[in-house]
């Protein structure tokens, strides 16, 4: 992918972390070349698409006005070179979790039925959707989901009852799998958390935990360098579909 492509970073709160990895320099490869789009909070659910554009509704426009500065009141397929959907309410964690607890518990199930699942799950998420009608409008699409819950931000008991599962890694494997191939067959491009951010028990490392999070109770938000990690992964994968068109 030219360095001169601009890309478009689209989600929600997430993408303050990208934000402010880019002000920080931990992203120089990328200085000039990003904008933002989306919204923070409730507001995200005012995002629809409508005549193959993402408008936002109302009582969204003030808060998508916050994130996209200069940038285009609505957002189509055709304003950016390539696009980074950030986050944006998918909560992987929640379907590997609950992949391996199923597996845990009834077994190994075949790939088309895992595909199955993941396809309807995937289905229900909104910003999924956007990305599959901007991939088959022609954009070049990323998709980063969200990050494992941070450990050591919550009580250990809490975290334990809510997160943990013994991690079996064919299970997990499996799962990130099907949903690279689902995705992959959208034209979505799906840029999975690398495996030396987690913990064994499939949370992410305390090191990316958010400013204040502890204080917040925040295991959701990460920090600027973990944007970054995750920002450079998906430019390697834009460009390694580049490459490859």
């Amino acid at each position: 992918m030219p360095s001169a492509d601009r890309i478009c970073v689209y989600g929600d709160s997430h993408i303050g972390s990208v934000k402010r990895a880019l002000d920080a320099g931990l992203l120089p490869e990328l200085e000039g070349r990003l904008a933002f789009w989306g919204a923070a909070g409730p507001a995200f659910r005012g995002l629809r698409l409508k005549g193959g554009r993402i408008v936002p509704d109302a009582a969204a426009v003030e808060a998508v006005a916050k994130v996209r500065g200069d940038g285009p009141e609505t957002l189509g397929p055709g304003d950016f070179d390539a696009f980074v959907f950030y986050a944006a309410r998918m909560r992987i964690g929640d379907l590997v979790l609950a992949m391996q607890r199923h597996e845990a518990a009834h077994g190994p199930v075949s790939q088309a039925v895992m595909e199955a699942a993941v396809g309807q799950w995937l289905g229900r998420i909104r910003a999924y959707r956007f990305a599959q009608a901007f991939a088959g409008a022609g954009a070049r699409i990323a998709f980063v989901p969200a990050s494992f819950p941070t450990t050591g931000v919550i009580d250990a008991a809490r975290e334990a009852e809510l997160y943990h599962a013994p991690r079996e890694a064919g299970a997990v494997a499996r799962t990130l799998d099907a949903v690279a191939r689902v995705g992959a067959a959208d034209g979505v491009t799906l840029v999975h958390q690398p495996d030396d951010t987690l913990t064994p028990e499939l949370m992410t490392k305390a090191e990316f935990a958010a400013e204040s999070a502890r204080e917040n109770g925040d295991v959701v938000h990460k920090s600027p360098a973990f944007a970054a990690i995750m920002m450079r992964a998906a430019l390697g994968a834009l460009e390694a579909r580049a490459e490859a068109a």
